[in-house]
């Protein structure tokens, strides 16, 4: 590239290597492009009346879990669509086509998507039975999420409730949490959905800390899609 255009792209500083002023321009409009195609791609394949293809759906590990039954139907009803669930810690971009279809736990969506609430989740603090009744919160040791739209919330309102109280143990997704507070490490918030489920966990605060909406979101451009609608069939009707 730098023989095509006659410049210099690069430039090396002491031990590192950086893009040059020519190279940050050069970076700027490649990124541009990556996402016209990206739209592109998406503007073609949202005519796609094929129950075929590939549907990946990013999401976090509890809610798979929840919503696998979900997943089951859409795969016995459609044994030709190729289907990817995605749980990794970071979220993955619909705009760059990381996937197509997210199960997301948020009360704001990205604008550029399309998408409905599936239903709405209230967290609450819970902590093991081995922890008695009636000791007081600032002295449990507390969870929290590293990376997830629950952390700012839990940190809220443990300095609201829990004297201030600050977490020492940081894990990464809600199901992670539920595991770390079964194991008595320590309170944490957890979906009272899930939490009044589980066996030995004792819920701390009769009104939820925080409330989050599961929304199920696609680009706009995929709506039409017909595995897309599919998909969307089958978790609406859970």
């Amino acid at each position: 590239m730098e023989e095509h255009f006659g410049s210099s792209l690069v430039e090396r500083v002491g031990d590192k290597v950086r893009l040059s002023e020519a190279g940050e321009r050069a970076a700027d409009v490649a990124e541009r492009m990556e996402q016209e195609l990206a739209a592109l791609e998406r503007g073609i394949s949202g005519h796609d009346d094929r129950l075929s293809g590939r549907d990946e759906l990013t999401t976090v590990d509890l809610l798979a879990q929840r919503y696998m039954p979900s997943f089951a139907e859409f795969k016995e009803r459609y044994p030709g669509v190729e289907f990817l669930i995605s749980t990794d810690v970071d979220v993955k971009s619909l705009s760059r086509r990381e996937a197509q279809i997210a199960l997301r736990l948020t009360n704001a969506p990205e604008d550029y998507l399309y998408g409905r609430v599936l239903e709405r989740l209230e967290f609450h603090a819970y902590a093991a039975n081995k922890f008695k009744p009636g000791v007081q919160l600032s002295c449990l040791p507390w969870l929290d999420y590293s990376s997830h739209p629950c952390a700012s919330r839990a940190e809220d309102w443990m300095r609201r409730n829990a004297g201030g109280a600050l977490a020492s143990t940081f894990v990464g997704t809600p199901l992670m949490m539920l595991r770390a507070v079964q194991q008595g490490m320590g309170a944490g918030m957890l979906p009272a959905v899930i939490g009044e489920q589980e066996a030995g966990l004792r819920r701390l605060s009769d009104e939820p800390a925080f409330s989050l909406d599961v929304w199920l979101l696609a680009p706009r451009e995929l709506r039409r899609t017909a595995r897309v609608r599919a998909l969307f069939e089958c978790l609406i009707r859970l």
